[in-house]
């Protein structure tokens, strides 16, 4: 006999699985456009030293860019890129960690807010992720 309330908890769960991916990728290909195209502004918002060669910011651009790919290609099919959504949340967490490592100083407020907002999407996927996972 079928629990229909089971499933529709693992629907649910699977719903909020695929916006928590759909926010993950919107978080990263933001931050990672306006790494590149927005240098300055970013950098004095998120408080940080402007590196000498772009290309020190270029380099997390891109892992952020192949970031939000994974997130939609996951977003697309959560069953056949299942082992991708936990390495994806692995990325999600220690990203997280990251970047409230580097909110030492006192200007980088918006550092540690965006530290909560990679935390609070990497905690998403890990809830909504963990009860579908098989």
């Amino acid at each position: 006999m079928f629990d229909s309330a089971f499933f529709a908890w693992r629907f649910r769960c699977l719903k909020w699985l695929r916006a928590s991916l759909l926010g993950g990728a919107a978080l990263s290909l933001y931050l990672a456009f306006s790494l590149v195209l927005r240098t300055d502004t970013t950098i004095r918002q998120l408080g940080i030293g402007s590196p000498e060669n772009p290309l020190y910011l270029w380099l997390p651009a891109v892992l952020l860019v192949a970031l939000g790919i994974v997130y939609l290609l996951a977003c697309a099919d959560t069953r056949r890129f299942n082992p991708l959504i936990a390495v994806a949340i692995a990325v999600q967490l220690a990203l997280a960690l990251a970047f409230f490592a580097a909110a030492r100083n006192p200007d980088s407020a918006l550092l540690l807010r965006l530290s909560g907002a990679e935390l609070l999407v990497g905690l998403g996927l890990l809830l909504f992720w963990w009860p579908i996972r098989s």
